[in-house]
């Protein structure tokens, strides 16, 4: 079977982390998740020691919410997409905004997609769902 990427989940809001990750389980993840509570511990966690002890092979994939304390996730991202070792890393922004200029920026700056926390969780289990087929691994080519 082929390797999943750890999911790294930033989030500060302890109900909706919790939410987030019933959603993965729900919509068929079965990747190891690493927490982060704001955007600062995302940074330490990605440019330290960590990143090369808990991920396996380097596979990653980001949920970065975007109102985080001490650091936004809009400067996380802009910080990730400023390293190229960084560049295969997917990073999905997670927010409740709606905002085009906010979501436009987060484009710009290389956002690989947007997931929208919504109040109905059916749409939003739909969302990590697509996710969840954008991402999953591929198995080998057979010749």
């Amino acid at each position: 079977m082929p390797d999943v990427p750890t999911i790294l989940l930033v989030e500060d809001d302890e109900g909706h982390a919790v939410l987030l990750q019933s959603s993965l389980l729900k919509a068929g993840f079965r990747n190891p998740v690493i927490r982060c509570h704001d955007g600062q511990e995302a940074l330490d966690f990605l440019f330290g020691d960590s990143f090369r002890r808990q991920v396996r092979n380097g596979s990653l994939t980001v949920l970065l919410d975007i109102r985080l304390p001490k650091v936004d996730g809009i400067e996380v991202l802009r910080r990730v997409r400023e390293q190229r070792a960084f560049d295969a890393i997917p990073v999905i922004m997670v927010t409740t905004t709606d905002d085009p200029k906010e979501m436009e920026r987060c484009r710009t700056l290389g956002a690989t997609a947007h997931l929208a926390k919504s109040v109905n969780r059916g749409q939003f289990a739909s969302g990590l769902a697509a996710l969840a087929r954008c991402f999953a691994p591929r198995p080998p080519a057979t010749d």
